[in-house]
């Protein structure tokens, strides 16, 4: 096609071609950055199938999600038989956590069944900063994610906070 579009000089008329945006190289390095990761996911799966306690999972989910996301810590928390609240299930310097589903921002996950992704959580209204000043820890950004049984009924939530390198991006979003 584009040798009947050109002039006697190789000049192409009559098509606009668009500029690409990114160049092989780069575009190459985006995937091999993404088979890197669905890799370190693969293993993470394997890791934790071996554990036959579900304590031991939970345990093995937490440390690979931090692992993967390059996060400093995270939580999850589990839904009440009555699911009303939310249970603090597994995370680092904490315990005895009860959350309203619908309150804050894993009861607002736990309701909606959507992804929030905070960069900043002091600036956020949902943020309760009592457990920081309780402990000294500072919370700066957090990914928190429902977490849905095969029917997809939220059965918990995945709290993932402060990333080393800044905010949580998309493709952080996308692996929770």
């Amino acid at each position: 096609e584009a040798s009947n579009l050109a002039d006697e000089h190789g000049m192409i008329h009559g098509k606009v071609v668009a500029p690409v945006s990114t160049s092989s190289n780069e575009r190459i390095g985006q995937i091999e950055k993404r088979l890197a990761t669905m890799e370190r996911l693969i293993e993470a799966s394997r890791s934790i199938a071996d554990s036959l306690d579900p304590y031991d999972a939970t345990n093995t989910i937490v440390k690979e999600a931090c692992s993967i996301l390059g996060a400093d810590r995270a939580s999850i928390f589990t839904m009440s038989d009555d699911k009303a609240h939310l249970i603090l299930m597994i995370a680092e310097g904490a315990k005895n956590i009860t959350v309203p589903v619908g309150v804050g921002i894993a009861g607002g996950v736990a309701a909606s069944g959507d992804s929030v992704n905070i960069p900043d959580c002091y600036n956020d209204s949902r943020f309760d900063p009592s457990f920081d000043k309780k402990t000294g820890y500072k919370t700066n950004n957090m990914l928190c994610a429902p977490i849905g049984d095969s029917s997809g009924d939220i059965v918990g939530v995945l709290q993932i906070i402060n990333k080393a390198d800044g905010p949580f991006g998309p493709e952080d979003e996308e692996i929770c």
